[in-house]
């Protein structure tokens, strides 16, 4: 029985003609050791970057007082996602390409940075009575990406 369940995970993760079990269950756990995780990017905006894009995660804070953003940076299509309260510091043509460099100019320090390639996302909307809310969750492949064209 075991052999068999170990036959067919070996066909679902693309692994062929492996003789035994014990070089079959080695196979398949070497296999799933070397696939990394997406980084899940949690977002308070809408964010709908397709899947295969290269994006750029950037959370920024203010040295001089507590506020903190973030910002998605689609460098595929040269897109800035963002809160409506940082419009006003990525509004500028080199947000897309240089985000980092546009917060520092403007006084803003980078606390993270995070370079991928789109693998999926969910974008949730809520209406309550108060107010409207929207978030975005990005999963992201690190491995396989850069962030510039």
């Amino acid at each position: 029985m075991f052999s068999r369940v170990l036959a067919v995970l070996g066909a679902r993760v693309g692994l062929t003609h492996v003789r035994d079990e014990e070089q079959r269950s080695s196979c398949i756990f070497k296999r799933m050791q070397s696939a990394q995780a997406p980084t899940r990017l949690d977002l308070p905006f809408a964010a709908p970057v397709p899947r295969g894009n290269v994006v750029v995660f950037v959370r920024i804070e203010h040295p001089e007082d507590d506020r903190v953003g973030t910002a998605l940076i689609d460098s595929t299509s040269g897109v800035v996602y963002c809160e409506e309260s940082w419009f006003g510091l990525f509004v500028f043509p080199t947000a897309a390409s240089e985000p980092a460099r546009v917060a520092r100019d403007r006084g803003w320090s980078v606390v993270e940075q995070v370079v991928g390639r789109v693998v999926g996302a969910t974008l949730a909307t809520s209406k309550t009575p108060r107010e409207a809310a929207v978030r975005t969750a990005v999963f992201v492949d690190t491995s396989d990406a850069s962030p510039y064209r």
